[in-house]
């Protein structure tokens, strides 16, 4: 059942549910579901309202590089980024999992084997194919034949794109979730978690309550066995910080870790690639649909390739950038709003009607005998390379100095990157570029770079892409983690959190997939805690 904190008419209201989610986007929604029909009651805050709404760009303090994943990579309200996203799932790789200290990357401490169920699981719930080795070099080898093993340099990996009608989290679990009066879940909008209340003790303490209120001071008590932020790695991390501010003169100090190695996934465009036959590009990099779910191919850097240039993970993909006023751009436009529930943006020109009927004819033709999406002639190709941040201490989120009763204080991003990691990144691009300028692939484009005339790499040409990580880092160790294996906080025996903030390390791939798979993980462990098997 939904509820609208802001229209109740009691002033306080009080809830003692068995678990209590803080944040109604992705992983909350995904975890409300998994525990559904356990018999646990479960009761979901979200500080917005129906319908997604992201925080101005002055919602947050940026220092350092400017992180506009603050901003454009944010969404509260039901269904949070899953109201933005493009749904993109692949796992992190084995090779992300392991220790790569020697190029100041944290070794997880749970190994990928340990996922791999719950990647199944997560596939299935969201309707996607097998990620199975043999299935996948199948579908390499025949759609992708011109980069598959291209050099041993780089390993082909396929990304999976959840299926249009479940890409909204608030759509997909509206009726199962969100709007069911006979289930044991209730969902509270409107309600901003303003106060986490533990016990008196500063060791092996307990969340106690966790009060909320709506805009215009309604509030919401709730007593839960369990709390569970699934906020999203931002706003997790200022709840914590909140936390340990309020009891700080108390001696609480939740880890030394808290804030600190905030990354996100470096994104740098290489070039321009001039193709001598726009078919062909589209033939030989275009997504393709298998099974009804759509692929896309990326080329990530070979374990070999890092251990030799002591680099961390990276993959190179292609961007097909439009002019704008397309077919292809008109259908784009019209999935986007009916994803997130707001008007077509773009005009179109009078004449679009009339050539309309020929590009929905185009792209159905391709859909079904290629099995591709096509991009319109004329399109731009652009060559990205991501990397993942090699975190470091300087790299922060914090709150503002002093303290504001009107108002809570803003969060800090000082978001900052290392000469050493300069050097790398700059080496690392520049030998990318140069291979595809001299690699075989030069028959069918010409890569337009100027990065071998570059005496120096800029950080200018770097900008994020919304995958914060690292400020609330799992590990066994209280010195240098926040949650434990598995997601508890350090310290406090009933307060989890499921974010992309508990990455130890970026990895070489979006985090979604595996983000939800470790909120798998943990709805597991919470139903054999009912259970009494843990």
């Amino acid at each position: 059942m939904i509820f609208d904190l802001e229209k109740i008419e009691k002033n306080v209201v009080k809830k003692n549910p068995e678990i209590l989610i803080i944040g109604a986007g992705t992983a909350g929604l995904y975890l409300a579901n998994k525990l559904m029909g356990s018999g646990l009651s479960v009761l979901v805050l979200d500080k917005g309202g129906l319908v997604g709404k992201r925080p101005n760009k002055n919602s947050v303090i940026n220092l350092g590089m400017p992180y506009k994943g603050s901003y454009k990579g944010r969404s509260f309200g039901i269904g949070g980024t899953s109201t933005l996203w493009g749904g993109q799932m692949i796992p992190l790789s084995e090779l992300d999992f392991i220790d790569r200290s020697s190029r100041g990357l944290k070794e997880w401490p749970i190994k990928h084997q340990d996922l791999v169920p719950y990647f199944e699981n997560v596939r299935k719930s969201l309707g996607l194919n097998s990620y199975n080795k043999s299935s996948q070099k199948k579908i390499k080898k025949f759609f992708f034949p011109k980069v598959y093993n291209l050099s041993e340099d780089f390993n082909l990996r396929l990304s999976q794109w959840i299926p249009f009608k479940k890409r909204n989290f608030a759509k997909y679990y509206y009726k199962k979730v969100i709007h069911n009066r006979n289930t044991e879940v209730e969902v509270w909008t409107n309600a901003l978690t303003e106060k986490i209340i533990k016990s008196e003790e500063n060791e092996n303490y307990k969340i106690t309550e966790v009060l909320a209120k709506s805009p215009s001071g309604r509030v919401l008590l709730v007593k839960a066995h369990k709390v569970i932020i699934c906020a999203g790695a931002l706003e997790s991390t200022r709840l914590l910080l909140e936390f340990e501010s309020r009891y700080s003169d108390k001696g609480l100090r939740i880890s030394p870790a808290l804030g600190l190695f905030f990354s996100d996934h470096l994104s740098i465009n290489l070039g321009e690639i001039i193709p001598n036959n726009f078919k062909n590009i589209n033939l030989m990099l275009a997504p393709i649909f298998y099974k009804g779910i759509m692929y896309t191919p990326r080329l990530e850097l070979s374990a070999n390739y890092q251990k030799i240039n002591n680099s961390p993970s990276a993959f190179v993909h292609f961007t097909f950038i439009t002019k704008g006023d397309t077919f292809f751009d008109f259908v784009r436009d019209f999935l986007r709003s009916k994803q997130d529930r707001r008007k077509i943006k773009n005009s179109y020109p009078i004449l679009f009607a009339i050539w309309s009927v020929f590009g929905l004819f185009s792209m159905a033709f391709w859909r079904f005998f290629y099995r591709r999406l096509k991009f319109p002639e004329g399109s731009k190709v652009l060559m990205q390379i991501d990397f993942e941040q090699v975190a470091n201490k300087h790299s922060v989120i914090r709150l503002e100095d002093g303290k504001n009763e009107n108002s809570r204080r803003k969060l800090i991003i000082d978001w900052r990157l290392t000469e050493k990691e300069m050097i790398v990144i700059d080496k690392t691009s520049k030998d990318v570029v140069n291979f595809f300028q001299n690699s075989d692939l030069k028959k069918h484009f010409k890569l337009n770079s100027n990065f071998n005339n570059r005496d120096k790499f800029s950080d200018s040409n770097i900008y994020d892409v919304y995958h914060p990580t690292g400020t609330i880092s799992m590990g066994s160790d209280e010195t240098n983690s926040v949650v434990d294996l598995d997601l508890k906080l350090h310290g406090c025996s009933n307060l989890y959190v499921s974010s992309t903030a508990v990455f130890p390390s970026p990895g070489s791939a979006n985090p979604g997939m595996t983000h939800l798979a470790l909120t798998d993980r943990l709805g597991d462990f919470l139903l054999k805690q009912q259970k009494g098997d843990v």
